[in-house]
């Protein structure tokens, strides 16, 4: 069963919690990083860039993760930071143009993750995994939660509502108009009753965070060899969390660009494909309409096309098989495209847009890419059926929101 805690969350002071909040580095752009740390003197990518500019050479790993554990600790001399008294639950509730997300931030167990408890649906680079390891080991803290999802739970649901009654301790909008909620649960009895309501939730799924959640889990290991194996659990045997319902977890599907037709013309194409699938030619996107995941969008040559698999053409083995990302990798771009990894090589490019197909043909007409395809999102009940079958799915086979900000709850090992 899922052991699922309180803690105490290291959390901006209330006058600074607005200028704090940030979202991964990743996610900004040179120039927005450069503007936002010249004007913003208490952004956590003040931390995470730890005195550097995006176009600073890059130094060492351990020299820049000194720099941002040297940069924590003048947050936190500051009190731009402070830590909580006594262990919480959170509930952070966010609202954006996407839906309305409302879960528990909480600590959870590496043990849950090393037993399987914790289940996980995507293959984790061992490289990746080692390095963010090393950097939690050096920094000391979790700034951004792992994304889990759990089966809706009627108890949990109930107090959730409790909760949301009472006052926040924060509710603030930030400038790409979001809102953010925050509830500090600090009722022993509330407390009491969450523990148990999560413990009796037999498996937990991650969404979105596969390597931190391994990251965290070869930190415990490290840590437990240095402490020569004692059973004593320690603020190193548990990561933080997001844990949020599956009904609220939304999935979006990744569209895959692809730069040249392998040699192939678009008639030798056409031809190869229509092996697998049923063709049939579009005039406009709006009518490109897919209602299974054996079903595809394509764009090639100025002209859109809906592909329907051929029963006869495809054999499904597993539930793995049976996903839209795995058969298109099965039937178009491994044995006719050559794209053997899709992981690694780069003639084909992933993303997601609200406006998918006139993304593609935007692309594909500007010249940078030749074919692109479109499909239906994996559903979270297909999410949990790879992961119980302990199965990994393709690389970007799922674009999970809410994406969830870096710098606002803390926890510190």
């Amino acid at each position: 069963m899922a052991e699922v805690l309180p803690f105490k969350a290291i959390r901006p002071a209330e006058d600074k919690v607005t200028d704090v909040i940030s979202y991964s580095f990743e996610n900004y752009t040179s120039a927005e990083l450069s503007a936002i740390l010249a004007k913003n003197p208490y952004s956590f990518l003040q931390i995470i860039m730890a005195g550097a500019t995006p176009n600073s050479p890059k130094l060492p790993a351990k020299d820049r993760f000194d720099r941002i554990k040297t940069t924590y600790k003048t947050f936190r001399e500051q009190h731009y930071y402070q830590q909580e008294q006594t262990p919480c639950y959170y509930v952070y509730r966010k609202k954006n143009n996407q839906g309305v997300f409302t879960g528990i931030i909480a600590k959870t167990s590496t043990l849950d993750y090393k037993n399987t408890i914790i289940k996980k649906h995507e293959e984790i680079i061992s490289s990746r995994k080692k390095n963010f390891a090393k950097y939690l080991k050096q920094v000391g803290f979790n700034a951004e939660p792992v994304l889990l999802t759990y089966p809706d739970n009627k108890d949990i649901e109930s107090l959730v509502t409790k909760i949301t009654s009472t006052s926040t301790t924060y509710d603030f909008m930030t400038e790409n108009r979001e809102q953010h909620q925050l509830w500090t649960v600090d009722n022993l009895q509330i407390i009491e009753q969450l523990v148990i309501a999560f413990a009796k939730i037999p498996s937990l799924y991650i969404a979105d965070g596969h390597h931190r959640c391994a990251s965290s889990h070869e930190l415990a290991q490290i840590m437990r060899q240095k402490t020569k194996g004692t059973n004593m659990q320690t603020t190193h045997d548990y990561f933080m969390s997001y844990l949020l319902p599956e009904s609220q977890v939304k999935i979006h599907e990744f569209n895959r660009l692809i730069t040249d037709l392998n040699n192939y013309t678009p008639s030798e194409i056409l031809s190869e494909i229509s092996k697998y699938y049923y063709i049939k030619k579009f005039e406009g996107e709006k009518q490109m309409l897919l209602h299974t995941n054996t079903e595809f969008s394509m764009y090639l040559e100025d002209t859109f096309y809906h592909l329907s698999l051929k029963k006869e053409a495809y054999t499904f083995n597993n539930v793995l098989s049976a996903l839209a990302p795995q058969i298109l990798n099965d039937t178009i771009l491994e044995p006719i495209l050559g794209i053997t990894d899709v992981r690694k090589d780069p003639r084909i490019h992933f993303f997601y847009a609200k406006e998918a197909l006139s993304t593609i043909k935007n692309h594909i007409d500007s010249g940078s890419y030749r074919i692109g395809f479109g499909m239906q999102p994996v559903s979270i009940t297909a999410l949990k059926n790879v992961a119980d079958a302990a199965l990994k799915m393709p690389p970007k086979s799922t674009y999970v929101v809410p994406k969830l900000p870096s710098g606002f709850l803390l926890y510190e090992f």
